[in-house]
């Protein structure tokens, strides 16, 4: 499908993948969900996505810098946090430099997160 929206989520947790993928299976759009920022980029690279989620507390890149590097080279694509564990200054940094729109907490409110995805789509 053409219009199909791509949402990209990036969490080094399995098991929190799993959920949001059961979670948003029945919402119409291309859900992508990847375990690193460094597999985040690529898919960026390789396709085009609409939104991206992303987990700030990660190894090797955290969440942070992901969406630094989103924000810079692909600023068309909606940035959402959804991370339980947050470095002091990181959310107040996400948002005033704008790397992201929205930050939702862990654990998650399904309809919270169904709601910052369809608004960071447009819908």
């Amino acid at each position: 499908m053409a219009d199909q929206k791509t949402v990209l989520f990036v969490d080094d947790e399995p098991a929190v993948l799993n959920s949001l993928k059961r979670m948003l299976r029945e919402e119409g759009w291309n859900l992508v969900f990847v375990e690193s920022g460094t597999e985040g980029l690529r898919i960026l690279e390789e396709q085009t996505v609409d939104v991206v989620v992303v987990d700030l507390q990660m190894p090797q890149m955290n969440g942070l810098s992901f969406l630094e590097h989103v924000a810079e080279k692909f600023p068309l694509s909606g940035r959402i946090v959804l991370s339980a564990y947050v470095q002091e200054g990181s959310l107040e940094r996400a948002m005033v430099e704008d790397f992201a729109q929205q930050i939702l907490s862990k654990p998650w409110d399904d309809e919270a997160v169904k709601t910052a995805i369809r608004t960071a789509l447009g819908e």
